[in-house]
């Protein structure tokens, strides 16, 4: 019999207390939110006022075992190296000269992202490079991966809500201004360029 994966107990854990790994910008004071350290109690009791402060259901629906859902598992060190991995690869699709550009954050420990980035970016179809190039986005990973997000899960808006509050409010801004939806080919390009940063998010946490 095989084993629950590791990431099913940690997603569960994010769905019932989405502030444990909210983006430190939309941190409010301690005194406003539900600590790390409440008990059982406490939780029940914040948990559905805090859920309709910031617009998120309740009750856990629709959970599976795929991209979105392992994504939701990950903390917040390798969500944001998977954000970044998608990003970069859109952000390099989209306007080469971004490639050589120094991003604030870089150090050895990215080369790794970079390269894997680097490596997918030819690949990128051209209806999706496109799709990317109108939305006019600055120059951030982080707002390219929240702009593919956007498209992928609009049919999920409860898993969307949540995976928003992992981004910062500025990121979010630039990235879901009104616009069209692309193909849904693109969105499945997406998805799989997802899946591909998750899976290697996960693979570093267990190595």
């Amino acid at each position: 019999m095989n084993a629950t994966p590791s990431w099913m107990g940690h997603a569960w854990s994010h769905w019932h207390r989405p502030w444990s790994v909210m983006h430190a910008a939309r941190l409010e004071p301690a005194a406003q939110a539900p600590g790390a350290l409440a008990d059982d109690w406490m939780l029940r009791l914040h948990y559905p006022a805090w859920c309709e402060q910031h617009g998120l259901a309740t009750v856990l629906q629709g959970f599976e075992d795929n991209t979105w859902w392992q994504l939701l598992g990950l903390a917040t060190g390798p969500f944001e190296q998977a954000v970044r991995r998608v990003g970069l690869v859109l952000m390099f699709a989209a306007d080469a000269r971004t490639r050589l550009q120094r991003r604030p954050g870089d150090d050895v420990a990215d080369i790794a992202v970079v390269r894997w980035a680097l490596g997918r970016t030819p690949f990128v179809p051209p209806a999706v490079v496109e799709a990317v190039r109108k939305a006019r986005l600055p120059s951030s990973a982080a707002s390219h991966a929240a702009l593919s997000l956007h498209w992928c899960l609009a049919d999920t808006p409860e898993l969307q809500a949540r995976l928003r509050l992992r981004f910062s409010p500025s990121e979010l801004q630039s990235a879901e201004k009104p616009g069209h939806r692309p193909e849904p080919a693109t969105c499945a390009w997406l998805a799989t360029l997802w899946n591909g940063a998750v899976r290697t998010a996960h693979k570093e946490t267990s190595s």
